[in-house]
């Protein structure tokens, strides 16, 4: 019966070290979300301030 107990023990330990591991890698998704988005917030800046020409904005052909 004990090592039943432990054997799901662990199973639960498993189970609660992947979803740290996926909390983490979501944490990191959304980390890279943001500092994209404000990436892309400041080009759009620099563009409207004409310190980058729009035409480094254009799609490339």
């Amino acid at each position: 019966m004990k090592t039943a107990l432990s054997k799901k023990q662990n199973r639960f330990y498993c189970f609660d070290l992947l979803k740290m591991a996926s909390q983490q890698d979501a944490d990191k998704k959304i980390k890279d979300v943001l500092i994209v988005s404000d990436l892309l917030a400041n080009f759009q800046r620099l563009i409207e301030e004409k310190c980058i020409p729009p035409t480094l904005n254009a799609p490339m052909k």
